[in-house]
């Protein structure tokens, strides 16, 4: 198998790892368990489609497909799924097991066609009984049984609409090895020889993530993005123009620059939140630091992510094994941001300034904050609650404690003083400074 040349941060590494061994788990405890009446167990059946599809020269996901076509039988929820029995009285399986398995595998980051390919085992069964007159006398008797409580023969209308599926000669390819793969005796890699084939089929599906209909490249480095709110171009120009700015002045210079539109009206939360989800508050649903409460009339502060319309970007990369630092000065706003995070243990952060020294490991992924920082929290209102933010994210950062950095700060500063100001440049070159 090629080896994968593609930088992937440790942490996703181990995350796709530790997914996989998990997967592997439900499978191999399957063991010698009955594979509904045939020759083999259902481990070996597995097995077998798998050392079908490497012989036949499949692709890396297929062969994977071929190995996990069954996983809708062996995962915890499989025993909520109403069972198949005969008229006679015998258990011959679990419902709709084939859907189950695509779900979970869609669930896990899989890719596509790898769940496609799990997915469509019983309806490529349907699809070749109705095709071909010679097929269905080749099942065994327990899918000639199980064909019945699966929809049966596919009608013609069917057999068209499955023609049009760009994948379904390989969904048939999987199929023919799933009923082949009832060989007693047969000899095939084990269990663990699939392993480094799963991994690596999940971190190149997982190199990607999608959300609001846009993609996003993971990272292969750790990367930090830093939110300065109020920070208005002025305050850039001047603070270049006086020179208090030479590091982000530098940015300027040798990298890209440009002034975009901000999320109106322009508030902390809604530009956030457009941050981090990529689209506008018509999408992500806050649209401002209040709501209006239609039965009351009044105007409530919105300090928690009830009224956050899907996911975030952050939320993504920690599904995938990214471990997200998420720093902000104000706490109404961290418990927004926090959405979906994986939090705890080799997993994200996530805390405000505002309440550094009450945090801990079950609600913001880490604890004792101000040793971390090495000073005491900051005044609510002041230029030092910034500050504070970054201190934490370099602490954090020399630590490698997460990948992915967001990182915002208060506009204290930005509602007090003038660009040119003494106490915004004392607040500028600290910035500065810090990054």
């Amino acid at each position: 198998m090629a080896v994968n040349t593609t930088p992937v941060l440790p942490s996703v590494l181990n995350n796709a790892r530790q997914t996989v061994d998990t997967l592997f788990a439900f499978i191999k405890a399957q063991g010698d368990a009955d594979y509904i009446g045939e020759a083999v167990s259902q481990l070996e059946h597995s097995l077998q489609t798998a050392h079908r599809a490497q012989k036949a020269s499949a692709d890396n996901e297929t062969v994977l497909a071929a190995l996990l076509h069954d996983v809708g039988r062996f995962i915890p929820k499989a025993s909520e799924m109403p069972a198949m029995i005969a008229l006679d009285g015998t258990y011959v399986g679990t419902a709709s097991h084939e859907i189950l398995g695509e779900n979970y595998l869609r669930q896990l980051g899989f890719s596509d066609k790898v769940c496609q390919l799990v997915g469509a085992h019983v309806m490529a069964k349907r699809y070749l009984t109705a095709v071909n007159r010679g097929y269905y006398d080749t099942l065994s008797p327990s899918s000639k049984t199980t064909l019945r409580y699966q929809g049966g023969v596919f009608t013609e209308e069917q057999v068209k609409a499955a023609e049009k599926d760009p994948l379904l000669q390989m969904k048939l390819a999987v199929r023919r090895w799933d009923d082949l793969a009832k060989e007693a005796g047969a000899k095939t890699p084990s269990l663990a020889d699939y392993r480094d084939l799963a991994v690596k089929c999940l971190i190149d599906s997982r190199a990607q993530i999608s959300l609001h209909s846009r993609t996003y490249r993971m990272p292969t480095w750790q990367t930090v993005v830093i939110c300065v709110d109020g920070f208005d171009p002025s305050y850039l120009e001047r603070g270049v123009e006086d020179r208090i700015l030479p590091t982000i002045g530098s940015f300027l210079k040798n990298g890209f620059h440009t002034t975009a539109k901000s999320a109106m009206p322009s508030f902390t939360n809604p530009n956030n939140v457009s941050i981090i989800t990529g689209v506008s508050p018509a999408v992500h649903g806050i649209a401002g630091n209040y709501f209006l409460d239609r039965e009351t009339g009044k105007e409530i502060m919105i300090q928690d992510d009830s009224l956050l319309r899907g996911s975030t970007i952050l939320e993504q990369m920690s599904k995938n094994g990214v471990r997200v630092a998420a720093i902000t000065a104000k706490d109404k706003l961290r418990k927004i941001l926090k959405h979906g995070l994986r939090l705890g243990e080799d997993a994200s952060i996530c805390f405000s300034a505002e309440k550094a020294a009450s945090c801990s490991e079950k609600e913001h992924g880490v604890s004792n904050v101000e040793d971390l920082v090495g000073r005491k929290q900051p005044d609510q209102f002041s230029a030092d609650l910034s500050l504070f933010v970054l201190d934490a994210g370099i602490k954090i950062l020399e630590q490698e404690l997460a990948d992915v950095f967001y990182l915002t700060l208060s506009d204290y500063v930005q509602h007090k003083h003038a660009p040119g100001e003494k106490e915004a440049n004392d607040f500028y070159k600290a910035l500065d400074s810090q990054v």
